[in-house]
């Protein structure tokens, strides 16, 4: 049970953060700034950073890095699809709506997201060292060193 009301916990955390950052995106879109939406995909990746830093105690470099990357992305697709909605649905449903996609897009999309980019990345990782390793065995034979 205990387990029970630890996730509950943190779903209402989530979800309160969640509520405070479309509401701050909405502000954004409307407030008449020049870049309205670039402006909002820059406030999603910082709290969504921060929230990951609250609810992680071990965070690596590695890790910090393609979450940047993932909620770039994750938040590209969510500013636009909001900013579509916006025009058409008033404050209380943009921020409803925005929960949700939030939340549903954070539990479906960043694991998957993750390990695509990990995988990415450490194919490009092995790439490079197949080339490395390619010039320096050309190197080697060319100018005859051990």
């Amino acid at each position: 049970m205990g387990l029970l009301i630890a996730n509950a916990k943190d779903i209402l955390i989530n979800i309160a953060v969640y509520a405070i950052l479309f509401n701050i995106i909405y502000s954004i879109l409307f407030s008449g700034i020049k870049y309205p939406k670039t402006i909002s995909i820059i406030v999603y990746i910082i709290v969504m950073e921060i929230k990951l830093f609250i609810s992680t105690t071990r965070l690596t470099l590695f890790t910090f890095c393609i979450l940047i990357i993932v909620y770039l992305i994750l938040g590209i697709i969510i500013v636009k699809i909001l900013d579509e909605m916006a025009n058409y649905k008033p404050k209380k449903s943009f921020i409803i709506i925005g929960v949700i996609l939030g939340y549903v897009a954070e539990l479906l999309l960043v694991k998957i997201l993750f390990m695509a980019i990990s995988v990415l990345i450490d194919i490009i990782i092995i790439i490079i060292w197949l080339v490395k390793h390619y010039l320096k065995t050309c190197f080697s034979v060319i100018f005859n060193i051990n």
